[in-house]
């Protein structure tokens, strides 16, 4: 069994789609752990740190603004992230968050900074090429390993079919003893 902890986006909650989705097409060899995160930064990677700790988690899987907590956990485990949001100051103001929740945030050059090799080397994304909020798959080449990306041609919430088609093949190659 491999424990994972899903971390939704902004404005999404523990009954996200792509979560449930996730756990159904992985099976019973995929526990998701999908809690509620708040939309401020400390808190959220809190919670995610305390999750990975106590539940024994392997996967982070983590859909756009949720990503930015995925890649500031200070746990070392495998991190694949859906369309990730990896400059919340910039993007967040957009989807209209109050000035309190965008402050929160560092700078995604103080979180980036701090990757090292082993990091790079556990950290995968899908990018859709129609993502009509952001892409920002540039600056993830800049950080992260280019053979690491997946793309696919769905918007940034990406459908049922699209996991289907694209995200859950993704996650199999890279755990391929587990289905």
């Amino acid at each position: 069994m491999i424990n994972v902890l899903y971390i939704h986006g902004a404005n999404s909650n523990a009954n996200s789609n792509t979560a449930n989705c996730l756990q159904e097409a992985l099976g019973f060899n995929f526990k998701i752990f999908h809690p509620t995160f708040s939309p401020y930064y400390d808190q959220s990677v809190a919670l995610a740190n305390k999750i990975i700790e106590t539940k024994n988690i392997s996967v982070v899987i983590a859909s756009s603004l949720g990503a930015f907590t995925a890649i500031s956990v200070k746990q070392r485990v495998l991190k694949i992230l859906i369309n990730p949001c990896v400059n919340p100051l910039i993007e967040l103001p957009k989807v209209n968050m109050s000035p309190e929740i965008v402050a929160s945030y560092p700078t995604m050059e103080c979180v980036l900074n701090n990757i090292d090799l082993e990091e790079r080397e556990n950290v995968y994304a899908v990018f859709s090429k129609n993502d009509e909020l952001f892409s920002h798959k540039n600056i993830f080449m800049e950080y992260y390993l280019t053979s690491h990306i997946l793309e696919t041609q769905g918007k940034h919430k990406l459908t049922n079919s699209e996991i289907q088609r694209s995200v859950i093949p993704f996650i199999l190659e890279i755990f391929p003893m587990s289905h």
